[in-house]
C-alpha cells in the first residue's frame, strides 16, 4: 500500500493543494514553525530563481486567502500575504491547475487585476502556476 501524503487525500481537487499550503504558511497554524514557513517561502522563490527580499526577523504575519475573489470576474485559488514589519507587503499569488490545461488570458488577468486591485508593486509579488 502506498503511504504517502498525495495518495492518501488524493490531488484531483484544488482545494486540497490550497489547504495543505495554507495550513503551512499561515501564522496561525503554530505547530508549523516559522522557520519552516520561512524556508518553504525561500525555496518558492528560489525555485522562481528570484531573490528574496526580506528576512525571517522582518515577517509580522502571514495570511493564506482561498479562492481570492474579485467577484464574479475572477477567483484566484490562493493568495499569501506576507506582512512585514514597517515595510511593504509581499504576495504569493498562486494559481493551480489540476486536471486542466492553463489558460495564458486568464494568467494574464489574474496577474493585472490583482496588481490594480490591490494597487501594489509589482515587485512585492510573485506569481505561480502550480501544475
Amino acid at each position: 500500500m502506498n503511504s504517502n501524503y498525495v495518495s492518501i487525500v488524493g490531488y484531483q481537487f484544488e482545494r486540497v493543494h490550497t489547504g495543505v499550503i495554507s495550513w503551512l504558511l499561515d501564522t496561525k497554524n503554530t505547530t508549523v514553525s516559522l522557520d519552516i514557513k520561512y524556508e518553504i517561502i525561500s525555496q518558492i522563490y528560489r525555485i522562481c530563481k528570484q531573490p528574496i527580499d526580506f528576512q525571517i526577523y522582518e515577517i509580522k504575519a502571514i495570511s493564506c486567502i482561498q479562492e481570492y475573489s474579485f467577484g464574479r470576474k475572477r477567483k484566484i485559488d490562493l493568495v499569501v500575504k506576507i506582512d512585514l514589519f514597517n515595510r511593504s507587503t509581499k504576495y504569493l499569488v498562486i494559481e493551480m491547475k489540476v486536471d486542466s490545461i492553463p489558460n495564458s488570458e486568464q494568467l494574464q488577468g489574474t496577474r493585472f487585476d490583482f496588481i490594480q486591485r490591490n494597487a501594489c508593486d509589482p515587485n512585492d509579488v510573485l506569481f505561480l502556476l502550480f501544475l
